[in-house]
């Protein structure tokens, strides 16, 4: 791992928690077990102001190329839930994989836990839409 810990930034982490508040009413499990994943996530996360964050970090509007063990790759761009275009491969940061992939760095290797599998990808490349990056378009 690049860094000891993962790195998110300021108004990402507010946004984010945020959302968490709202999904924490829902009957849903596998919702509620994703909003106690994030809440573990949150709790052991570096925040940074934007100008200090790596442009190596996974954020909300990276574009992310990973690769499994497998050495099959999935390229993908972590947005708002309301964007989400799977044709497209945008997916929500609020997801299962935006949770696994948001705050590490490039090279870094995660754990993707969905349909009750487990799979490893390493993160090969990350990108920053620079037209959209920015936090602050949503809040």
């Amino acid at each position: 791992m690049m860094y000891p810990k993962i790195l998110l930034e300021k108004r990402e982490y507010v946004y984010i928690k945020r959302m968490l508040s709202i999904l924490e009413f829902t009957a849903d499990v596998t919702a509620h077990q994703l909003v106690v994943q994030w809440h573990q996530k949150l709790a052991n996360a570096v925040i940074l102001d934007e100008e200090l964050l790596p442009l190596n970090i996974i954020r909300c509007y990276s574009k992310v190329r990973i690769q499994s063990a497998t050495e099959s790759t999935k390229q993908l761009q972590l947005v708002l839930p309301a964007e989400v275009h799977a044709k497209n491969n945008k997916v929500s940061v609020l997801s299962p994989i935006g949770l696994a992939l948001l705050g590490h760095a490039q090279g870094n290797t995660i754990l993707y836990t969905h349909a009750a599998q487990e799979e490893l990808y390493t993160i090969i490349e990350v990108t920053q839409d620079v037209e959209q990056h920015s936090i602050k378009a949503f809040m």
